[in-house]
């Protein structure tokens, strides 16, 4: 996928940090995510960093020293997430090429913030060649959001990466 554009999109499933077991799980899940990049060498990946696998996609990509634009729908969109997840995003928009905010204030209600985030996988789908989903086995949203999405760009290359197989 030489001199193409991904946009990664993840479930919430990737391993914490941890001891023992969950340790061992997540340093395989992103050598996983490591191969996969490597495999398909894009020029830039676009993430959103909604969950665990999307933050850990981008951490990836900064290691790799590959480029990465982050995706927030709108200001305090990581609100939500655990202090430790918030700090890995506020370290990845400060290291990624650039951030793109789609609204510029935060939503009133859900209905708003479903809307807003519809936008900024729409736009995160639009800016690139590929979509990636990468999930944990028995996890698979990917064909309810590869259905949900590919109205956005119907010739798109859709991927689907299992972390922990």
């Amino acid at each position: 996928m030489t001199g193409r554009i991904l946009t990664v999109f993840g479930d919430k499933s990737f391993p914490k940090h941890g001891r023992g077991v969950s340790s061992k799980k997540r340093i395989r899940a992103t050598a996983k995510i490591s191969r996969f990049l490597k495999d398909i060498a894009p020029d830039l990946v676009y993430v959103i960093p909604k969950e665990r696998t999307e933050i850990m996609v981008a951490a990836v990509c900064r290691e790799m020293k590959i480029p990465f634009i982050v995706i927030v729908p709108y200001p305090g969109f990581a609100d939500g997430n655990v202090q430790e997840e918030r700090h890995m995003i506020h370290k990845l928009v400060h290291s990624s090429k650039t951030c793109i905010s789609v609204n510029s204030t935060a939503p009133e209600n859900k209905k708003e913030k479903l809307e807003i985030w519809e936008e900024a996988v729409k736009y995160g789908v639009q800016v690139s060649d590929a979509v990636a989903f990468v999930h944990a086995e028995g996890n698979s949203k990917f064909e309810e959001f590869k259905e949900e999405t590919s109205s956005y760009e119907p010739d798109h290359y859709w991927v689907e990466v299992i972390y922990d197989t």
